[in-house]
């Protein structure tokens, strides 16, 4: 388990790694990003070096933060053509006969002998 500085600083060394590595596509390098970041210790298990787990967290999220900033602006937005359908009025009565019997039509009583 990564306790010290000196795993950090081996695990930022593989970042950059990553980062540079030409073979890796950009969707491949987010999925290993994110690994990397899930695979860190939590805090209250590197006492001795928070510090540097927190510089490395914070470098590989801006890293995930730079290629998913690539990905959502190279997307080209949907243009929305104009409506065709009219708008009702919010006014619109709800029934039909508002003064009507809502209830329906009473059934005719049993007597009983």
């Amino acid at each position: 388990m990564m306790t010290t500085s000196w795993d950090f600083a081996r695990l930022l060394e593989m970042v950059t790694k990553v980062k540079e590595n030409k073979a890796i596509n950009d969707n491949d390098r987010i999925a290993l990003l994110r690994e990397m970041q899930a695979q860190l210790p939590p805090e209250k298990m590197s006492i001795s070096a928070n510090n540097s787990r927190l510089i490395v967290d914070r470098i590989i999220q801006e890293m995930l933060d730079g290629y998913q900033a690539q990905k959502t602006t190279a997307k080209k937005p949907k243009s929305s053509g104009k409506r065709t359908s009219s708008v009702e009025s919010p006014k619109k009565e709800l029934l039909l006969n508002p003064n009507g019997n809502t209830r329906g039509k009473r059934t005719a009583k049993t007597m009983v002998n």
